[in-house]
């Protein structure tokens, strides 16, 4: 029963940390396809390179971190031609920002 209750927890601290985020689109190939799933590090520090989950009205976004606006962070999909982001938005807030994939 311990290691029930223990194994509950952990993953409920898990889910604190770390997501599934499940790639839908072609925005950013050829690094990441659709469907494949990737685990969003919820608590990692952000740096230009970072590809990231982000907000964008009812949508998650799945770009790369280009450099850092201000008080935000200007992001593009790797497949430009296929890709919605700050090239039409402009740049991200931090807040916005759900997580990075990867640790």
């Amino acid at each position: 029963m311990q290691m029930v209750v223990m194994g509950v927890v952990g993953a409920g601290l898990l889910l604190l940390v770390a997501s599934p985020y499940r790639v839908s689109g072609n925005s950013m190939e050829p690094n990441y396809h659709d469907g494949q799933w990737l685990v969003v590090n919820k608590k990692s520090q952000l740096k230009v390179g970072d590809v990231v989950v982000l907000k964008y009205g009812n949508m998650e976004l799945l770009k790369r971190i280009i450099r850092l606006e201000g008080d935000g962070f200007w992001v593009e999909g790797d497949n430009k031609d296929f890709s919605t982001d700050s090239r039409e938005f402009g740049a991200v807030p931090k807040e916005a920002i759900v997580g990075k994939v990867g640790w």
